[in-house]
């Protein structure tokens, strides 16, 4: 697979165009329908705010995947998002990602984290019991999909 490295973002980080990028030019609907400037704007926003941490996954120097942190503050816990660009799946970096946050988590004293899965995406599924998570039976309308949680 060559190097994997993987950055936590900071607010004076070059990564977020990259990460834009990556979302824009593999025709990602991770944030919708948006073009390169309106994803921009949110990352910026996103990685200014207390609220969310961002991980990049580069692999030889090229930027491969990424995962955004919700930090929801009335139960902290944080919530996952993640995404690896298609040629780059089934190599670890999705577990390589969660498994950073995770840790950053665990040392932040954070309780749980969780993601949401939707319904029709079994490898996200199975990543996720594979790593440890549990996984409602239900469907939350709000999110559309099953919730993955871990508590720490």
């Amino acid at each position: 697979m060559g190097n994997l490295i993987i950055y936590k973002l900071s607010k004076k980080n070059r990564y977020l165009e990259e990460i834009a990028n990556l979302l824009v030019n593999n025709n990602s609907t991770f944030f919708g329908d948006f073009s390169k400037e309106k994803v921009t704007r949110r990352l910026e926003y996103e990685v200014n705010s207390k609220d969310y941490i961002h991980y990049i996954a580069r692999v030889n120097k090229e930027p491969v995947g990424f995962l955004f942190v919700k930090i929801r503050m009335l139960n902290r816990d944080y919530e996952l998002m993640v995404y690896v660009k298609s040629g780059q799946r089934k190599k670890g970096i999705a577990s390589s990602l969660i498994k950073r946050a995770i840790c950053d988590a665990k040392k932040n004293g954070e309780e749980e984290v969780c993601g949401y899965i939707d319904p029709t995406n079994e490898i996200s599924k199975s990543l996720a019991k594979k790593m440890g998570f549990s996984i409602d039976d239900k469907i939350y309308p709000f999110r559309d999909g099953y919730r993955a949680s871990m508590n720490l």
